[in-house]
């Protein structure tokens, strides 16, 4: 049952290259770009329910049904999701999913509207713990490294040091 449901869902990206593992309990979307792929995996628990993780970049979320899936992964493929993953001294700290649209506009302000509750003192924690960050995604606007710089009033703002290439 469950290598029939990973068929259908790779089904709907048939417009991308999908490439099975050989237990076919997994599949890459390769992305045409030669960045990150989307991986899917089936995982089954415990339970006699099934789980199925979407992986991208260094994140991955656990999602119940197919059609969770499927709408997660064109999220991705389509803009709208992407990955920020911060750092400190080259180590990761932590990730999180993003809406994409408006990246290059990125600021420290709108960051911290974009990470939701606790704003900018949430921002601020993470710039403290955090020296960098980078932001994954398939769009060709969400899809470079910065670095966190404060001055010496302790105003943090966010410069662009990478862009990957498409």
């Amino acid at each position: 049952m469950a290598r029939k449901e990973l068929l259908d869902i790779a089904a709907q990206f048939s417009a991308y290259e999908v490439k099975f593992s050989d237990e076919k309990e997994s599949f890459d979307i390769i992305n045409p770009f030669g960045k990150d792929p989307i991986s899917v995996v089936y995982h089954e628990m415990k339970e006699p329910d099934t789980s199925y993780i979407v992986c991208f970049s260094c994140w991955h979320i656990h999602l119940e049904t197919v059609n969770e899936v499927v709408a997660y992964v064109r999220d991705i493929l389509e803009g709208r999701c992407g990955i920020i993953e911060f750092y400190n001294n080259g180590h990761i700290a932590m990730s999180t999913e993003l809406d994409t649209q408006g990246l290059r506009e990125l600021t420290f302000e709108t960051l911290a509207k974009r990470m939701g509750v606790g704003g900018e003192t949430r921002m601020s924690h993470y710039a403290n713990y955090a020296d960098s960050l980078k932001i994954r995604g398939w769009a060709q606007d969400a899809d470079f490294d910065a670095r966190f710089i404060k001055d010496e009033q302790g105003n943090v703002s966010i410069q662009i040091t990478e862009e990957t290439a498409t």
